[in-house]
């Protein structure tokens, strides 16, 4: 296996899981169809996929450490510190305040990855988990994250006006609530104003709460 200088090795893993990763659900080359069934698969396959969306969802360093010795490869825990590990763990957690397992996503033609949909908690957006799983373990030697297209078992949702307000509350207080969001929010149709809401704080050091008519310094 060829060795890669740690500077340009660790810039290459956050490269391979942030940039590259937005290709692990988009339509490739050659396919003709995909579907999601939402059960997890039998054995060792279904408890790679358990404990990956556990150690993302506990938040926490130790978690991180155990799932990569008990669940990775040597090459994919060693490929990085266990800080940078532990890093990316907590940065896709605070993005998505948790996951909750959908479905498997199954290809036509099929795909070498194991592809895993999730739905987050802040936003309630789709994520798909690409897992590279290698040897007769099947142990995990990669990992893809990216936003995923809406499963195939999913009825597209259309809201009415009255029906987009309360949901745009819940969302909103909820990305408040976790400390995800800041600022002011106004949505109009044509010369209604249908909402409005400010949350957070304009100065962190001195504790002034956004309102309404908080001023935005969009340059910083």
């Amino acid at each position: 296996m060829k060795i890669i200088p740690g500077f340009l090795k660790n810039h290459l893993f956050w490269f391979f899981l942030f940039t590259l990763a937005t290709m692990a659900d988009a339509q490739q080359s050659g396919e003709l169809s995909y579907r999601d069934e939402s059960a997890l698969p039998d054995g060792v396959v279904g408890e790679r996929i358990q404990a990956v969306i556990s150690a993302m969802n506990a938040n926490a360093p130790a978690a991180v450490e155990a799932f990569l010795k008990d669940h990775c490869t040597a090459a994919f825990r060693d490929i990085v510190p266990l800080e940078e590990h532990v890093g990316i763990f907590r940065s896709f957690y605070r993005q998505t305040g948790g996951i909750q397992f959908h479905s498997i996503r199954l290809y036509t033609p099929p795909r070498p990855e194991t592809v895993v949909i999730v739905k987050d908690n802040n936003f309630g957006s789709w994520r798909g988990i690409s897992l590279y799983l290698e040897g007769q373990e099947q142990r995990i030697a990669g990992i893809n994250l990216s936003p995923a297209r809406t499963p195939t078992n999913v009825e597209p949702e259309v809201l009415t006006t009255a029906q987009f307000v309360p949901e745009l509350e819940k969302l909103l207080q909820r990305l408040c609530d976790g400390d995800v969001f800041s600022g002011t929010v106004l949505v109009a149709k044509g010369d209604e104003v249908l909402f409005t809401k400010a949350c957070g704080e304009a100065s962190k050091r001195f504790h002034v709460a956004n309102n309404l008519e908080t001023k935005f310094n969009l340059g910083s």
